[in-house]
């Protein structure tokens, strides 16, 4: 049970965190017809992020469902095995995320250097709130903050504490610390609007516009990350480079943002970094520009032309070609291309990739290794060209006796 009530409780935090993740790299992605039509939207679900959020990510589902351009990819996400507790609470409440959920912030906050991170989910969409409720209470407790009921369930996380609670009739949040608080506090919950909406200037701290700002440069596409860069630890190796000026140099980034913006025949991958100052930015745009010649090299290599399929090197060219980098006053940016087709031989190859291979359980120092399985009755003979066993060495022959 208490593994199904942590499945139920964060089940779609879990999913969509790992959706979003495969999203970065190119997967469901909506029509940009509707982008404009969508940017209140945008703005009323991320007013929710609170103030001193690490990262935020947004993604717009109801948009990214409509878009034909990664539909291979997307039979292979359908043809996955869900989760059993998942699909228990769906059979309990009706809910599923892959058709009822229309959009999903995700938060990510530390309250301290080095300290637990705090996960909150605010999703929009349609909720049978009376079939969740019920669900909720069968498997946690209830309290009241204000005019909101909040569900608190066990994890089998120790130390942590599902918080579930409606924001709307459309609108759900839930968290991972046992707290709503920081989205129900009072300066948000005096001032909600129609919907559980904060109204205008209820942001709780002065990192609220700076936050905002942020979110509003990328607000234009259906899916984006914001981030900031502090409470790094000391020993930061970006991926697993020790580089020492590497690293400065992430540092010297406050803000950093990734989104994904549907072209066509191809999506459109930017990253950017706000860094302290222009000529940072600048010396950080060197740096992105000698990795590219670096990978370029790489894919010239004889060995990288002898052991990567042809055809998958040619997409990596062409990714490598569509890579513009360039900076402008604080900021640095890094955009590519991936063409539809590349995505299309993503998903092939995705389908076609073997189970993973079974664990290998090392034998003990000093133990005897372990008998080999008796074969079945009726087991075929080894062929002529398997090479028979080595014979047992030779008994020495006994001393003569005197």
């Amino acid at each position: 049970m208490i593994r199904t009530r942590r499945g139920v409780a964060i089940g779609a935090v879990v999913v969509f965190a790992a959706t979003g993740a495969v999203v970065a790299g190119g997967y469901h992605f909506g029509l940009a017809s509707v982008w404009g039509a969508r940017a209140a939207s945008v703005t009323s679900l991320t007013d929710y992020a609170p103030a001193d959020s690490d990262v935020v990510m947004y993604a717009d589902l109801a948009a990214l469902r409509t878009s034909p351009l990664l539909q291979p990819l997307e039979s292979v996400a359908s043809n996955t095995q869900q989760d059993a507790d998942y699909t228990a609470f769906v059979r309990a409440t009706g809910f599923d995320y892959s058709t009822d959920l229309d959009r999903l912030m995700l938060v990510a906050r530390k309250h301290t250097a080095g300290g637990p991170s705090e996960l909150i989910a605010v999703g929009e969409g349609r909720f049978d709130k009376e079939k969740i409720r019920s669900y909720a209470l069968a498997n946690g407790t209830l309290e009241r903050r204000g005019s909101k009921e909040v569900f608190l369930i066990k994890s089998d996380t120790p130390g942590k504490t599902i918080a579930l609670t409606f924001l709307g009739a459309n609108r759900i949040a839930i968290s991972d610390s046992g707290s709503l608080d920081a989205i129900l506090s009072p300066p948000a919950t005096n001032n909600l609007g129609a919907e559980g909406v904060p109204a205008t200037g209820a942001a709780d701290s002065s990192e609220g516009p700076a936050l905002a700002t942020r979110v509003a440069r990328v607000a234009g596409v259906p899916f984006f990350i914001v981030w900031r860069t502090r409470n790094l630890p000391q020993n930061f190796a970006p991926a697993g480079i020790q580089s020492q000026q590497l690293s400065d140099l992430i540092r010297s980034m406050h803000w950093g943002d990734l989104t994904v913006q549907p072209m066509n025949d191809r999506l459109r991958l930017t990253l950017e970094g706000e860094c302290e100052t222009p000529d940072q930015a600048a010396t950080l745009d060197g740096a992105l520009t000698t990795l590219r010649l670096f990978a370029e090299g790489m894919l010239g290599s004889e060995g990288t032309k002898k052991n990567l399929d042809p055809q998958l090197l040619a997409f990596w060219h062409q990714l490598l070609d569509s890579t513009a980098i360039s900076h402008n006053d604080r900021w640095a940016s890094l955009s590519l291309d991936v063409s539809q087709d590349f995505l299309q031989y993503a998903a092939q190859h995705m389908k076609q990739a073997p189970p993973a291979a079974p664990a290998v359980h090392p034998v003990p120092r000093g133990a005897p290794p372990p008998a080999p399985a008796a074969a079945p009755t009726g087991a075929a003979t080894p062929s002529p060209s398997t090479p028979p066993p080595a014979p047992p060495p030779p008994t020495p022959a006994p001393a003569p006796q005197k």
